[in-house]
């Protein structure tokens, strides 16, 4: 009987290590479910403040387009009142239409009528009936390309002291999905000394946008742009991609 029991000893001390061990497994299962528990709860956190955040941006993001419209209006009401402003300077009885976009078309009108009081000779072709066309997309950027062209054709035959050398060429067309505008303009040794310079005016706060920013604006809007002197004589060329819906 006594060797029975001396025979039980090293099985019963397996089962007690055995036994440990299961219970420390246990207490480790039960430690890391506790730590996975935390991370859930914060991830859970986490998630409630970037929901919270995302809230709070499309709040302010519909705010900010709210205010955007409003603008946009406030704007679109400021451009018709300077189109009538401009259509009650050029006090004209028949209606010419150069352009289909009545900003840029009454703004060349415009620039046509300082033209003549300047005793600038203007000849424009290739324009048609119903005017040419202009892309939605960038139509502001033509206007303000065509407006410094012109500014920049006008001030180069202002310097020419003979009025009746002073002339400007428009000549436009299109071909299919893209606008081709050749300008050409008398001008003189000082207009061409002064060529490189951002204005030709005695006040620089009252020139155009410039040439470097011209060639910008036509680089924008996918376009080329090129320009010579021969003689007595400035030529600018540019193409401007209008688009497949035109």
């Amino acid at each position: 009987m006594y060797d029975i029991w001396w025979l039980m000893i090293p099985v019963l001390a397996v089962l007690a290590i055995i036994y440990g061990i299961m219970r420390y497994r246990l207490h480790v299962g039960r430690a890391v479910l506790k730590e996975e528990e935390k991370l859930l709860a914060g991830q859970f956190e986490l998630l409630q403040k970037e929901q919270k955040e995302m809230n709070e941006f499309k709040a302010q993001m519909a705010e900010e387009i709210q205010q955007w419209k409003m603008s946009r209006e406030e704007n679109s009401e400021r451009v018709a009142l300077f189109q009538n402003d401009l259509l009650s300077d050029l006090k004209t009885e028949e209606d010419r239409c150069y352009w289909q976009d009545a900003l840029l078309n009454l703004t060349f009108l415009h620039k046509l009528d300082e033209c003549r009081k300047q005793g600038i000779e203007v000849t424009l072709e290739g324009f048609p009936q119903e005017g040419m066309p202009v892309p939605k997309a960038n139509h502001t950027e033509l206007t303000s390309l065509m407006i410094n062209l012109f500014d920049n054709a006008r001030e180069a035959c202002q310097l020419i002291p003979e009025i009746e050398n002073r002339w400007i060429l428009i000549d436009v067309r299109k071909d299919r999905s893209r606008l081709f505008v050749s300008m050409k303009n008398s001008c003189n040794e000082q207009s061409r000394q002064r060529s490189g310079t951002k204005t030709w005016k005695r006040n620089s706060d009252e020139h155009g946008i410039g040439l470097d920013i011209i060639n910008d604006l036509v680089s924008g809007m996918k376009g080329w742009i090129k320009s010579e002197r021969r003689e007595n004589v400035y030529h600018v060329e540019l193409m401007l991609p209008l688009g497949r819906d035109i």
